[in-house]
């Protein structure tokens, strides 16, 4: 950050959260869909709720670099800033340090790529402080979230009897991701935070309902399911983080976007997403309840007069490997989907075409429309039973909810300026300032600045040897 006047660089975290969204201005925001492009191919081959871990940490690190220059925003966790670094370059590299974490076995490629968008970036000062601050934020980040608790190996014993979960025709012998109902989550407080009541007692009208449903519309050879409805249920077995994903960059195409803005809102995405999943799995294994392949075949476990077995009975595709309550497909697109609403609201048009129904695009006229759809091609699939998807619909908005409301909000802006050799930098803050400020010339090592005055909205940072360096940062940080 070579500067011998206003260009001085502030590292200031903005320790408050302040709920709002602001109007996107006037920058497209090629950097962050260029690298979502580059992440998508290679977290498609990770397991589905693994995905949506990577995808947050991809974005929330472009963010967090982007806002660590623009400052428009609460950061996620990042205490940095510098506003006149290039947002580009920071967030380019975040992307690159990142991918290369999780994917180290395609670094050479991923250098490629980093080359190729840096190439547009022009060179200087402001480039360099930007891959500085790029590579500073993904260190971070990575710091707090690269483990997340989903390294932890764990194997539960699945007993058997009516309603519990057993391995089901054509799936693994033990379920999948287990590790994820113990997961950190993003932005809830815990993973049980929003987890819904137990599913329908087997003896049940709802249970019965449920059951007889499935069975009828969801089976291989079903005659009740129509040709529409089967191709809903083919449409839906992609997963919603990949198909919402392109349905984020329809809605950013059709306005005119700030970088920060396209970068918070794919973070904002990617949390709810990644939160759904944690909080969905962790409902799940707390219930470990059946799926309808076994319920339905399972002739000696039938406890509901109303239900009929049929030991034949298949699902349209092969039953994912874990357990069946609530949805989780439901539960991902409606925190995503209550998201996309939030930012861009819920009546907008887009049109999605998918893998698992090549040549058949559907178009939605709203965000809820597809979340909606969900459901039924859960159904339709011979996955979920009714109750189930709605009740992970529910889970899902809760989390949406969370997110949008709580993280990543309009946050205060930075003032700074170089007068006479004395760094003087004014943030504005709700409440009282409690941190100790630092500084830095290289982002590794820190002192304490004690120059600094404070009343108890406004701090005014005083440092008489700012000019003396070629480059300087400013940190907040806690007590």
């Amino acid at each position: 950050m070579k500067s011998k006047s206003i260009k001085h660089q502030a590292l200031l975290a903005a320790s408050v959260l302040l709920v709002g969204w602001a109007n996107m201005h006037a920058v497209r925001a090629d950097v962050i869909t260029d690298w979502n492009d580059v992440a998508v191919p290679l977290i498609r081959n990770a397991p589905n709720v693994t995905a949506t871990r990577q995808l947050a940490l991809v974005h929330v690190a472009q963010f967090e670099a982007v806002n660590a220059v623009v400052g428009k925003y609460a950061p996620y966790v990042v205490n940095l800033a510098a506003p006149t670094a290039s947002p580009e370059a920071a967030a380019a590299q975040a992307a690159h340090d990142m991918l290369v974490r999780l994917y180290p076995a395609n670094q050479s490629a991923l250098d490629s790529a980093l080359a190729t968008s840096l190439a547009a970036v022009p060179g200087g000062a402001a480039k360099t402080d930007g891959l500085t601050l790029g590579a500073a934020v993904a260190t971070q980040l990575w710091t707090l979230r690269g483990a997340d608790a989903t390294t932890l190996s764990v194997s539960n014993y699945f007993p058997a009897g009516p309603g519990l979960w057993q391995p089901t025709p054509g799936g693994a012998a033990t379920p999948v991701s287990q590790q994820y109902a113990c997961a950190t989550p993003w932005a809830l407080r815990s993973a049980a935070q929003f987890r819904p009541g137990p599913p329908p007692a087997l003896n049940s009208a709802q249970w019965a309902a449920d059951y007889n449903e499935i069975k009828s519309l969801g089976g291989t050879n079903s005659t009740t399911r129509t040709p529409d409805q089967t191709d809903t249920g083919l449409f839906i077995i992609e997963f919603p983080f990949f198909l919402l994903n392109s349905a984020l960059k329809q809605a950013l195409g059709s306005k005119t976007a700030s970088l920060v803005d396209s970068a918070r809102a794919f973070a904002l995405v990617h949390m709810a997403s990644a939160d759904a999943g944690i909080a969905v799995w962790d409902a799940k294994y707390a219930y470990d309840f059946w799926r309808p392949v076994t319920a339905i075949r399972g002739s000696d476990t039938n406890l509901n007069a109303a239900t009929v077995p049929d030991p034949t009975w298949l699902p349209l595709r092969t039953t994912p490997s874990h357990p069946e309550y609530p949805c989780a497909h439901c539960a991902i697109s409606a925190a995503m989907c209550e998201v996309l609403a939030a930012l861009f609201g819920d009546n907008f048009e887009f049109t999605l075409e998918s893998p698992s129904l090549p040549g058949k695009p559907r178009t939605f006229h709203k965000f809820s429309d597809y979340a909606a759809l969900a459901l039924e091609g859960r159904l339709y699939a011979g996955f979920h039973y009714r109750n189930s998807s709605n009740v992970g619909l529910a889970q899902g908005r809760s989390v949406g909810q969370c997110v949008v409301n709580n993280f990543l909000a309009a946050a205060p802006t930075l003032a700074g300026q170089l007068q006479n050799g004395e760094f003087r930098l004014t943030p504005r803050y709700v409440g009282s300032l409690q941190q100790s400020i630092e500084t830095s010339v290289d982002l590794l090592n820190w002192s304490p600045l004690t120059n600094y005055t404070r009343t108890d909205l406004t701090v005014q940072i005083l440092d008489p040897e700012a000019a003396s360096a070629p480059h300087k940062f400013y940190r907040v940080v806690a007590p």
